[in-house]
């Protein structure tokens, strides 16, 4: 039978299988040792467990020379308007959250408004992505099935016309000319 090949170190020389056991018994040893030491910190209920690096340090002293106490307030609404003008970016930045039930209800409620036709245009905004068309026609269908409102479209890609009633919409009345 072919032997098991022999173990070799970095040096290149072949190293005891023994040895080796040896010094993986003594790591499986300190990893049982450790995990005994947890065991009984959990069951002390110790659930904390100790910083063993240092503290961190500041990197430098702050330069307090030229604060005084008629300067804090003027810092100090500095900082908010700072802060203020920060949230407002972040605020604007994020947009507004668009949900099928909102959609559903904003669409519901431009129809109640007017007696009239509302186009489906008129009730997306003025920059619309998207999302906010698809879920604007998604609510349309949903009130389409509920009943609640009734769509019509003349002809293919033509204006979608939308009505509180099930009675085909009224036609706004067309721009007076000069």
């Amino acid at each position: 039978l072919p032997r098991p090949p022999a173990v070799t170190s970095v040096d290149g020389d072949s190293e005891d299988p023994a040895e080796v056991l040896v010094r993986q018994l003594q790591l499986y040893k300190r990893f049982k040792e450790a995990a005994g030491w947890l065991g009984r910190r959990q069951e002390q209920g110790w659930r904390s467990y100790l910083r063993v690096a240092p503290p961190p340090r500041p990197e430098g002293k702050l330069d307090l020379s030229g604060v005084t106490v008629a300067t804090l307030p003027a810092a100090y609404l500095s900082a908010l308007r700072r802060t203020r003008a920060t949230a407002d970016a972040m605020t604007w930045a994020q947009g507004h959250l668009l949900t099928l039930e909102g959609q559903i209800e904003w669409v519901r409620q431009q129809v109640k408004e007017t007696k009239r036709v509302v186009l489906f245009e008129d009730t997306l905004s003025e920059k619309a992505t998207r999302v906010e068309v698809s879920l604007t026609l998604l609510a349309v269908l949903e009130l389409v099935k509920r009943r609640e409102i009734a769509a019509f479209q003349e002809r293919l890609f033509g204006p979608i016309e939308l009505s509180a009633n099930g009675a085909r919409p009224v036609p706004p009345d067309p721009p007076l000319s000069q």
